[in-house]
């Protein structure tokens, strides 16, 4: 027998269900109990619910009713283990039906005008779609099946009567399907003119054997009614309520009877025809948002009629005095209002009779947003939706959710909607509200919070940084129902890689893969390894693909057809040595130079620098070039075995590519598939569920595609389609988690929670703006019943607010992050305003009135988590986060008064007790004082401990190239005898310079500038002398005149220690290939320094810088002492605290002017200014840094001696910015 079960409130029918469990438990003991669930949500709060209330729950059986009903109906009429007719086989079934060459005959032509321009990867997504809408068809329009087994058109093409509905489209695209589908019967073996299984089913259930039926299908099924349930499984219920108890539980949201209320444009347009005599809106919300679950109940109330054995209906009001139970005690009781608001009251007592809800102006403009929307939905229906109006001298309802609703007043927190600058705003939010409820009420816990989002990929990041990081308190959350496609690395990875092509494969793609920890388990590749082979890699040049065998060219025809018949299982075996030895090491040598020598080299791949590398490792430093490849030092020692790891992995992942590049049947993918999960990922506990989840993923799909396609050969680009649709099943849902969960907004659809959050409802979101296949012909004439994407967004809106229990939260990004401009919300938001205000001001009220307290329902957020607002002391404005709360009060701090941070420095650090100094150290602190204060009296170095990888190929010798390409061809360069030859083919095997015709200018332009250099240097040198190499020069304390002593130097004299470069008779030569700067200037400064000071016999006293293009030099300074004493000075005080000596910008102060210094302190577009450096923006931390007299002074004491030998000499540089 079938009984009906109805409840507005998902609680009550799980009671309802636990009681009905209780009392009439199943005959057999050891048979499960059928449960039916439209939701993996659903079930798992069904299971809590019976373990909640029996102490365990087991032996329970859950399916969805579709796969339910085809297995219960295989038991008493034979069919197939699996549907042949499910999306997922029968879209295969189509692809290989869907060739070009089959549909050339004439009244194909729309279909064949298709075919003939798509690729496989169209063609297959094509035969998805297809399937969907046969499945649609099969379920919902079984009659147009049958008519086209028979052969039969629905348009009368076959002499019948045309229907004058259908346009020349609908009738093309009728007659291709029906075309289609002969054929897919006809490749099934089906007989023409047999109905399809359910029809068959239907037609026979009056002769089947009650007792036999009974044997064998369960005594009782519990049915939770999804959203929408199709005629033909309707109809399939009511048969099997004729042998087994089918219990069907269905959400209504309303216990009156409600079936027949309207919306008030579709009242207007009753009205106008004289048919309106018993025709009303009821409460407006359920009118509007409602209708998927109307149609739902006409189909039940169909269903049920003269067979349902008896009605346990459990409906149940709110009995807070909130808001949120006032609506849902209105919905509950078709009244239009909130019994205790005040357009309730009105409507009570007749006194507001005329008013028309949302007649005046709505929030964004002239009319309410209610106001004349015209949408067409997916199934072609135009619906125009108007304001609300109230009826006048409406019927007042009396509900028991009356007295619960008498202190209704002003807005609550029971109902908001937040409205915010962008997603992250919104989650950072509802944080803090989340936070303040949860002091307020400790019976509330983060297991009673649901936090819903459209797009829950796109927000899981966001959703991390706000509620897994900041000061503020942390609340536990979990998020639930990610496609697995994104949550489980090795699906994410193996589709990436089926979508590899060698070119695409970047540097830091690849060193993201090593990232995953199965990969770096199963090659044994840590962190700290990986950095070390960024480093190799960086240093080798590795930009951008795989770069063996010129690509995924595929192997030879012999070496296919071994892949083909599975015989490829080691894609690149190692020959006689392995990994990481020097014999292996050799091999891929001469491997390498063999195979390139005789192909057109691809530069900077990993093959080339894998080549490099193993070179560097095999010959000596100081090794020339083989062929055009320059050995590059990088691996030592045992060092090796590291980069016999990244070989491996590398040469697996070209293997696989090149096996991929090969069509092949389902057999071969799954073959492939499952073969490389082991090759790639380790096997350990921690990473069994997602290789299994990858497995049965391949396998099913494997399954699908050899009963679908049979041995028909799939390229790659429609296997990893497949594969990720596979992979994101959409039955797999989210549950509810034991924190905050997070979900995808359809995953938890009417499971009941405290707290319920939807974000993200932005406009265009709900109604969603999908539409149907415009060949569809359910949505071109749709009949009741059928399932409307527009309305059930809508009806999903209406679930969500009647789940709620003590607050339901609504969030948008209602103003734009750029100009502050406003953005309306989703359509139903603001329908969900514009009753709230008119509810809360009274339907008649003035427009002002109801805008005023519509927006009692708002909370405007500001556009930074920290504007001062926050601490304002206004209640709907608020943070935990201290670090916020800290940026909002120095923000509210009086003007004028300091609120800066903390200065970095508050005290001097202790002078250095080591009394020698280093001259490299004295370089390195003049090229920029605060790095070095950082970096050598506190250890902070803020560059990356791994070199960076570029992912881009090099078109022009970068800045970093030039310096390379010099410090290793001007050594030879600068002998006597330097051969421009030898230098040229090593530079043509350089990996800094960019491949083909442009390398080769490059080439030639640096080799030649270089040689220039190298002249210069030459001419400029005399006769060498024989000096020490080493200096130690005693330096006493010596602080510049013109500065204050604001810093504490040690008084003590220090030795500066070091060595000079070779010297000559004519003096000292300081050479770089580049333009001079302010290091170069300060640099040979302090060479010449020394130099002066030193004075060494018989040679002169002078310093030369030669550069590209430029030189200047120095002569002999006579208070050459001094000057370094200062410096010196300078240097051990720059220790101890940061010096406002900056040398780009003091360089450019001094030389040039104020104009030029600003220009290098800010930057500009196309330069990073020196404020910006890391290493002086921290120093300087919480201090004013300015351009000032300290500035000035500092910059003029150290430069205007350098400045005055440089123009004294006539020699000064023609010289680039600094």
């Amino acid at each position: 027998m079938l009984h009906l079960i109805q409840s507005n409130r998902q609680s009550a029918l799980a009671a309802t269900l636990c009681t009905t469990l209780a009392r009439a438990p199943a005959r057999d003991p050891f048979a499960p109990e059928h449960l039916i669930v439209p939701s993996a949500a659903l079930r798992r709060r069904l299971e809590l619910d019976i373990a909640g209330t029996f102490g365990v729950a087991a032996n329970l059986r859950f399916a969805y009713l579709a796969s339910w009903l085809w297995e219960q109906i295989g038991k008493v009429v034979p069919v197939p283990e699996q549907s042949p007719f499910a999306p997922d086989r029968l879209s295969w079934r189509l692809y290989r039906l869907l060739d070009p060459s089959a549909w050339q005959a004439p009244g194909h032509e729309r279909l064949a005008r298709y075919l003939d321009r798509a690729d496989a990867a169209m063609r297959h997504a094509l035969a998805v779609r297809i399937a969907e809408v046969f499945d649609h068809y099969l379920t919902y329009r079984p009659d147009y099946l049958g008519a086209w087994q028979r052969g039969e058109s629905l348009f009368g093409e076959q002499g019948g009567a045309p229907d004058l509905r259908a346009s020349e489209v609908n009738r093309a695209d009728e007659r291709w399907q029906s075309a289609l589908w002969r054929r897919v019967l006809d490749d099934l073996g089906d007989p023409r003119g047999e109905p399809v299984i359910a029809q068959r089913f239907l037609s026979l259930v009056a002769d089947l054997d009650p007792a036999r039926v009974r044997s064998v299908w369960p005594a009782r099924v519990s049915v939770f009614a999804p959203p929408t349930i199709a005629p033909l499984h309707a109809a399939l219920l009511r048969e099997f309520g004729r042998f087994i108890d089918v219990d069907l539980y269905l959400l209504n949201p309303c216990e009156a009877f409600w079936h027949d209320i309207v919306t008030r444009r579709q009242l207007g347009r009753i009205e106008a025809a004289g048919m309106a005599d018993y025709q009303e809106v009821g409460n407006p919300l359920l009118s509007e948002w409602g209708r998927q679950t109307q149609a739902l109940l006409h189909i039940v109330h169909e269903m049920t009629e003269a067979m349902v054995d008896e009605d346990a209906d459990s409906f149940e009001p709110s009995p807070a005095s909130t808001w949120l139970a006032g609506v849902q005690n209105a919905i509950l009781e078709l009244r239009r209002w909130p019994a205790h608001s005040r357009a309730g009251r009105a409507e009570n007592g007749h006194a507001e009779a005329g008013g028309g809800l949302f007649s005046g102006r709505g929030h964004h403009g002239e009319q309410s947003e209610l106001g004349a929307h015209e949408e067409r939905d997916d199934y072609g229906e135009q619906e125009e939706y108007e304001e609300y109006e109230e009826d006048e001298g409406g019927e007042a309802h009396e509900g028991a959710g009356e007295d619960a609703e008498a202190n209704l007043g002003g807005a609550d927190d029971s109902i908001q909607v937040h409205v915010c600058h962008s997603l992250t705003r919104q989650l950072e939010a509802m944080h803090d509200r989340l936070i303040a409820w949860f002091e307020a009420d400790p019976s509330l816990t983060p297991a009673d919070v649901l936090v819903a989002l459209p797009d829950l990929p796109t927000a899981a990041p966001a959703i991390d940084a706000v509620f897994g990081g900041g000061d503020g308190p942390r609340i536990p959350y979990r998020i639930t129902g990610l496609p697995p496609s994104q949550s489980n690395p090795v699906a994410r990875v193996m589709l990436d890689w089926l979508a590899l092509s060698d070119p695409s494969v970047s540097a830091s793609q690849l060193v993201e893969w090593l990232r995953v920890d199965a990969i770096a388990a199963r090659f044994g590749i840590d962190s700290a390894a990986l950095d070390t082979l960024q480093e190799w890699l960086a240093a080798a040049g590795a930009r951008r693909g795989l770069g063996f065998d010129n690509g995924f060219a595929g192997p030879d025809p012999d070496t296919r057809q071994g892949i083909h018949a599975h015989d490829d299982s080691d894609w690149n075996a190692e020959q006689d040595a392995g990994p990481g030895t020097r014999q292996h090491a050799n091999q891929r040598v001469d491997q390498g130079v063999k195979q390139e020598a005789n192909q057109g080299r691809r530069r900077h791949t990993f093959a080339d620098a894998l080549l490099r590398l193993y070179l560097g490792y095999a010959l000596p430093d100081d090794a020339e070039p083989v062929e055009d490849w320059l050995p590059t030092v990088g691996p030592a020692g045992a060092e090796a075995e590291l980069l016999g790891r990244l070989s491996a992995f590398v040469d697996e992942l070209d293997g696989f590519g090149r096996a991929c590049a090969q069509i092949r049947d389902a057999q071969g993918w799954q073959w492939l598939l499952n073969d490389a999960l082991p090759r790639f990922f380790d096997a350990g506990r921690a990473f069994a569920d997602d290789l299994a989840d990858v497995r049965d993923a391949i396998d099913t799909l494997a399954c699908a595609i050899g009963d679908g396609a049979g041995a028909l050969e799939i390229p790659v680009e429609v296997l990893r389609d497949a594969l990720a649709a596979a992979l994101d099943d959409p039955a797999r849902g989210g549950v509810p988690a034991g924190g905050v969960t997070f979900s995808a907004l359809t995953s938890l659809r009417g499971v009941p929670f405290r707290v319920i959050c939807l974000l993200g409802l932005d406009d265009g979101v709900l109604p969603n703006a999908a539409r149907a296949p415009e060949f569809d012909l359910l949505a071109a004439f749709p009949k009741l019943g059928d399932r409307q994407r527009r309305d059930d967004d809508r009806n999903l809106f209406l679930d969500y607010l009647l789940a709620a229990r003590d607050h339901f939260v609504v969030a948008y990004t209602g103003r734009s992050i750029r100009d502050n401009a406003v953005k309306p919300p989703a359509a139903p938001v603001d329908e969900l305003l514009d009753y709230l205000g008119a509810a809360l001001a009274g339907a008649s009220a003035p427009p002002q009135d109801i805008a005023q307290a519509r927006a009692g329902f708002v909370v405007e957020h500001p556009l930074q988590s920290y504007a001062a607002e926050y601490l304002h002391g206004k209640g709907a404005l608020f943070t935990y986060d201290s670090t916020r709360a800290e940026i909002a009060g120095a923000l509210l701090a009086p003007r004028g008064e300091n609120i800066q941070s903390r200065p970095f420095f508050g005290t001097s650090l202790p002078p250095p007790e080591e009394a020698v100094v280093s001259f490299d150290a004295l370089l390195t602190f003049w090229s920029q004082p605060a790095r070095a204060l950082l970096r050598d009296r506190l250890g902070l170095n803020f560059r990356s401990a791994r070199a960076e990888l570029d992912d881009s190929e090099p078109f022009v010798l970068d800045w970093d190239g030039r310096d390379a390409l010099a410090d290793r061809l001007l050594p030879m360069l600068l002998d006597d005898a330097a051969d421009l030859a030898r230098a040229s083919r090593i530079a043509r095997a350089s990996h800094e310079l960019p491949g083909g015709a442009t390398g080769a200018i490059w080439r030639e332009r640096e080799v030649s500038s270089l040689a220039r250099l190298a002249d210069a240097v030459r001419a400029a040198r005399g006769e060498p002398v024989v000096a020490p190499p080493y200096f130690a020069l005693e330096l006493p304390v010596c602080w510049p005149a013109q500065l204050p002593h604001d810093v504490q130097a040690s008084g003590e004299p220090v030795v500066l220690e070091g060595a000079l470069p070779a010297l000559t008779s004519l003096g000292l030569v300081v050479f770089r290939h580049a333009a001079p700067t302010a290091r170069d200037y300060l640099n040979t400064w302090l060479h010449h320094l020394v130099l002066c000071v030193m004075k060494p016999e018989g040679a002169v006293c002078a310093t030369y810088w030669i550069g590209r293009g430029a030189r200047f030099e120095f002569r002999e300074d006579p208070h050459a002492h001094r000057h370094l004493c200062e410096l010196v000075t300078l240097y051990r005080a720059g220790l101890c605290a940061p010096l406002p000596f900056f040398p780009k910008t003091s360089w450019a102060w001094v030389d040039k002017g104020e104009g030029a210094a600003f220009t290098a302190w800010q930057g500009g577009f196309d330069r990073v200014g020196e404020q910006d450096d890391p290493y002086v923006s921290t120093a300087w931390r919480g201090t004013p840094l300015r351009l000032d007299a300290h500035f000035d002074a500092l910059a003029r004491a150290v430069l205007e001696p350098l400045r005055a030998h440089l123009g004294a000499a006539g020699g000064q540089a023609t010289q680039e910015d600094a």
